[in-house]
């Protein structure tokens, strides 16, 4: 998918406001680990400064490509 740029929080804790930073006033879309989930969509409600929507990668996935 070139059409969009992939960043890595560098762990399942790395989710935070410098990370996100740089992408800010940018649509970001969201992959946790599948264990992950959960915690990432209680942080998407503290980071609600940026634009960020959590999906689940392997539905997200199969369901556009």
């Amino acid at each position: 998918m070139p059409e969009y740029i992939w960043r890595a929080t560098g762990s399942k804790t790395g989710l935070n406001e410098k990370v996100l930073q740089p992408l800010k006033g940018h649509y970001v879309i969201l992959f946790p680990d599948k264990t992950e989930y959960s915690a990432w969509a209680y942080k998407t409600t503290l980071l609600s400064n940026f634009r960020l929507l959590l999906k689940n990668s392997s539905k997200y996935l199969t369901d556009n490509i």
